[in-house]
């Protein structure tokens, strides 16, 4: 397993060449976030100014021997793939797709997604809806051989749905996609361990990608790892025993955090992983 970092803990610049090359002096797998300011970077750029990301990123890619993976949008405008509404589902859609072709792009193999709103419906009405609206982005990943990862929600957050591993496992089959394994997510929903450890048991089979960070639990939270009292380390072996061999980034800041002290912090646990890997 491979410990990395994404250009979110930044807060998303605009200069997302200069800032995936902070990242590159220590990981080689770099999550690119399209969000905030790196979303205005990427999709209003002219042709030339969006040519010259791409190739700067395929450059760094190139020297570095970077693996690259992308999260798209995943709030504002055009990101509720559970919309009642048909044409904000297709704009979903659509800016999906261009993420897709910009993962396509710079070479990266996976894009992440979240869900969309929940609206207090039943899961199964979401499920349905949901399959239905990202069917075409899974088919059009698929020609691409870019591996598309639904995210799982966390807790305290109810505007977005918390699907059961064995919902999970439903949406994935049903179209083809895999799931991106948010730890702290997870936990928030299952804060007993062996809970927790269960359901990562049960999704590890279909997860192509695991989001990383430290919570204070119950809650939701992504704080510096070993500034919670998630166990990290165990989470992450149950995953390894399962076969789990992809990367794992930590992401999402928390205010009252610096982006120094999730480094550091990533820096050192990954040390500790490694170390008991051999």
């Amino acid at each position: 397993m491979d410990i990395g970092f994404s250009n979110n803990i930044y807060d998303n610049p605009r200069d997302l060449v200069g800032c995936i090359e902070g990242i590159a002096r220590q990981f080689r797998a770099i999550e690119i976030e399209i969000a905030e300011e790196a979303q205005a970077a990427i999709f209003d750029a002219s042709p030339c100014e969006y040519a010259q990301i791409v190739h700067g990123l395929r450059t760094l890619a190139s020297c570095r021997r970077l693996i690259y993976t992308v999260h798209a949008p995943w709030f504002g405008k055009y990101t509720d793939f559970l919309s009642d509404f048909a044409d904000e589902r297709r704009a979903a859609v659509g800016l999906l797709m261009r993420s897709l072709e910009f993962a396509r792009d710079i070479r990266a193999g996976v894009v992440t997604f979240h869900p969309g709103k929940s609206d207090k419906r039943e899961n199964s009405a979401l499920i349905r809806i949901l399959c239905n609206t990202v069917r075409e982005v899974a088919r059009a990943a698929e020609s691409e051989s870019i591996t598309l990862c639904l995210e799982n929600m966390g807790a305290e957050r109810p505007a977005y749905p918390v699907f059961t591993p064995a919902e999970h496992i439903t949406i994935c089959e049903e179209i083809g996609i895999r799931v991106c394994l948010d730890i702290p997510h997870i936990a928030s929903v299952y804060p007993v361990f062996e809970d927790m450890t269960e359901a990562i048991s049960l999704l590890a089979r279909h997860t192509q990608y695991v989001h990383l960070g430290d919570t204070v639990l119950p809650h939701h939270k992504h704080i510096p790892i070993g500034m919670g009292n998630l166990r990290v380390l165990d989470a992450l072996n149950v995953l390894t025993n399962a076969g789990y061999r992809g990367y794992a980034i930590v992401e999402e800041f928390n205010r009252g955090y610096t982006p120094d002290q999730y480094w550091w912090s990533t820096i050192s646990f990954r040390a500790k992983f490694l170390s008991q890997q051999q």
